[in-house]
């Protein structure tokens, strides 16, 4: 669903929501918990696969070829989750983006220039002032 800008609203306000609405998301992406993973050799991987493919069920797991990451082995859970948050993601940044292109249609040139003047730090002091 694609969100509609109120009427009512004068350019300030529309160009504040713009601003806001941008900052909501990428708050919403950067707060997701990073876990610790467990992590496995290739060789142990192949040495030990039943070990590696219970632990999968419980947690991810790292494979590292020569120290670097060469596989993540999820469970079938997991994988569901995450194809489901990929697609929940885009479908969430498809709508931010039309909303976004609703949004800047609807300013006039100036309304457009006032919200490209507002800076980072203004956007952040009205979305603390708006709680």
């Amino acid at each position: 669903m694609t969100p509609v800008i109120p009427a009512s609203q004068n350019a300030a306000e529309r160009a504040r929501s713009c601003k806001l609405a941008r900052l909501a998301i990428l708050y919403m992406l950067a707060s997701f918990e990073v876990q610790e993973m467990i992590t496995m050799t290739s060789v142990e991987a192949q040495n030990q696969f039943g070990k590696l493919l219970d632990t999968a069920q419980r947690e991810p797991v790292s494979i590292t070829r020569h120290g670097r990451p060469a596989a993540f082995i999820v469970s079938p859970l997991e994988m569901d989750e995450l194809l489901d948050s990929r697609r929940r993601r885009g479908k969430a940044v498809a709508d931010l983006e039309a909303w976004r292109a609703q949004a800047e249609n609807s300013l006039s040139p100036a309304q457009a220039a006032a919200a490209a003047a507002l800076t980072e730090e203004e956007v952040v002091r009205m979305v603390h002032e708006s709680r």
